[in-house]
């Protein structure tokens, strides 16, 4: 495949990524992704692959996570199996994470909506219907629910019956439902009994929002369009974007906002040297100078923590100093 990602079809530019062997699957089968890109000129072809190029391999990203948390559905995994625990415990916090998030969103909707929508309640009868045909199914072969998913059954059969649903009430039976049927499916991928300790102490916890920040692919993307008019060159704004995806990746598995610090620390987990990190520094600044043209950014970050770093510059003809 060419390096660039681009395929001509009788005359027309097409962007194309290849799909590993081992996620083909969740892709029925497929090989490649393609897409035409509708234009005849390469030059063209070139700036207009980058969101296609970045929405597919996302998506190849987001399948390898759901190879190792395939039980995120709901379904109990009933025998352990041979997975990495490090990626395990990052795919449970990540879920962990998204359940956070949803309540803090529904929080939002039940007082946008003058204290009546309970958006939990919708989310709960699905979870209803999938843990009574679990029942069902158990039934007609002679088994019977676990204990506790039987306990859960008997709540929600009670809750279902009650003609009026307290917000506390549903966030209280979801946070239970979620807990079981989503989180508890991690203790059968453990292997032995400490694991199973991590995984039990990890759903336990509470779960510390990710602090928001403009770094996302919407963002990228714009930003390297506007490279493109300021004639950068691909390969430098495609290294921008490398190394602002390297700062996004840290700043959400370490749960941190956007600030100077963040950044410090950031830099100093950087196995290089300085001379390289200040090429890290141009890239985020380059970011900062394009998204400051944004109102809401500049009210939320008027002061660039990618600024003032203390990292040893040599200028020819001059003593090192500090950036």
């Amino acid at each position: 495949m060419a390096v660039d990602n681009l395929k001509n079809i009788d005359g027309t530019w097409y962007v194309r990524v290849a799909i590993p062997k081992d996620i083909r699957s969740h892709f029925g089968n497929r090989t490649e992704f393609i897409k035409s890109l509708k234009t005849g000129r390469k030059s063209e072809a070139m700036v207009l692959r980058t969101k296609d190029l970045h929405e597919f391999k996302n998506l190849i990203s987001t399948a390898r996570k759901k190879v190792v948390a395939e039980q995120e559905l709901g379904v109990i995994a009933a025998q352990p199996v041979d997975v990495d625990f490090a990626v395990l415990m990052e795919s449970l916090e990540e879920i962990k994470q998204r359940l956070a998030e949803q309540k803090g969103a529904r929080r939002k909707a039940f007082e946008d909506s003058d204290y009546e929508d309970v958006q939990a309640v919708r989310e709960i009868i699905s979870h209803h219907h999938l843990l009574a045909q679990r029942a069902e199914e158990k039934e007609a072969v002679g088994e019977e629910l676990h204990p506790a998913m039987a306990s859960l059954l008997s709540d929600l059969n009670d809750f279902q019956a009650q003609p009026t649903k307290s917000f506390k009430k549903s966030e209280e039976l979801l946070e239970r439902l979620e807990t079981t049927m989503q989180l508890g499916s991690f203790k059968g991928y453990a292997a032995d009994g400490d694991e199973k300790h991590q995984v039990a102490t990890l759903i336990a916890e509470p779960t510390k929002a990710v602090k928001k920040h403009p770094l996302n692919e919407k963002n990228f993307v714009e930003f390297h369009k506007y490279e493109v008019k300021r004639k950068v060159t691909l390969r430098s704004i495609d290294r921008h974007v490398n190394r602002l995806n390297m700062l996004k990746d840290f700043l959400n598995k370490q749960k941190f906002a956007m600030d100077y610090e963040s950044t410090r620390v950031f830099l100093e987990s950087l196995q290089c040297a300085d001379k390289t990190k200040l090429q890290y520094l141009c890239s985020f600044n380059a970011f900062y100078k394009f998204m400051f043209n944004n109102v809401d950014f500049r009210q939320s970050y008027p002061i660039n923590p990618f600024m003032n770093h203390a990292v040893n510059k040599v200028r020819r003809g001059a003593r090192k100093e500090e950036v």
